[in-house]
């Protein structure tokens, strides 16, 4: 009779072996390719810089556009308005971010901030006013980061941020013109005001930045980063009205121009701090 083959026999201790360095080798690869899941918090605070400058004829978006026929009629002869710049400006941002995973390649962020702007209006191209626009903002973010070099390392970041804006209210220009007398009703006058107006209080933006990350101890690091904010939406306009006086028919007209945006570049500086591996399931 032949005997049952032996678990012990040597062809299966070699088997056995094979595959136990095998399942070594496989986990010793599988812990190379994905590491121990570290998630940072960082703080960062910073300047922006305003994009885009509007220069309008103050003629376009009053009614005097509209009634220069009449206007020369009556003998008045300045219709062409004064020149209204919009725009501009500087302002500052501070933003604490949650960052899920500084080890991987590709992972991503939630964060909450605060930023505030100045935007300049100019009347003949000189400096008149200056408007602040306020905004508490949730962000979320994708992050790559193509570059590692020892405890550096490069992060692109795109994605959205949603903010709450409130603005201050206040008239940006006034002008009165005589538009001419007239036997029995006397002189006609036409006063005009123009204020500054959000199209609402809710945007939502798109994000585009780069980050660079340097360890400066085996928990922290130090970021300095940039990014480019677009909004999705219109977000301000001149409005106001145009007044004639005159002692039978007053006579009030709406001051309107469409809506624009304003695009911002942020400059940032923070300091961040590596939260303790996240425990691996078996």
């Amino acid at each position: 009779m032949k005997k049952a083959p032996s678990l012990l026999a040597p062809q299966n201790l070699k088997s056995v072996g094979a595959f136990l360095l095998l399942l070594l080798f496989s986990t010793a690869i599988y812990g190379q390719q994905k590491p121990a899941r570290r998630g940072a918090l960082q703080f960062s605070a910073g300047g922006s810089i305003s994009l885009q400058n509007f220069n309008t004829p103050f003629a376009q978006v009053s009614s005097l556009f509209d009634i220069s026929e009449i206007a020369n009629l009556l003998g008045s002869t300045d219709t062409v308005g004064s020149r209204i710049g919009f725009g501009g400006g500087h302002g500052w941002v501070f933003d604490m971010q949650y960052l899920h995973n500084q080890e991987a390649k590709f992972s991503w962020l939630v964060g909450t901030g605060l930023q505030q702007r100045t935007l300049n209006v100019y009347s003949d191209y000189a400096r008149t006013l200056q408007l602040r626009q306020q905004a508490p903002y949730f962000s979320l973010a994708g992050v790559y980061t193509p570059i590692v070099n020892q405890s550096n390392r490069l992060q692109i970041q795109l994605g959205l941020q949603a903010q709450f804006s409130s603005t201050s209210d206040e008239a940006i220009y006034t002008r009165t013109d005589s538009l001419g007398n007239i036997p029995f009703l006397g002189n006609i006058v036409q006063t005009s005001t123009l204020r500054w107006e959000q199209s609402g209080s809710f945007f939502l933006m798109a994000t585009a930045g780069l980050n660079w990350v340097s360890r400066i101890s085996e928990k922290s690091f130090i970021n300095i980063g940039c990014r480019y904010q677009y909004s999705l939406q219109d977000q301000f306009r001149y409005a106001g009205s145009s007044r004639t006086e005159n002692p039978l028919f007053p006579l009030d007209v709406p001051v309107n121009s469409s809506f624009f945006r304003i695009d911002a570049l942020h400059f940032k500086l923070g300091f961040g701090y590596l939260l303790k591996p996240a425990k691996r399931k078996d």
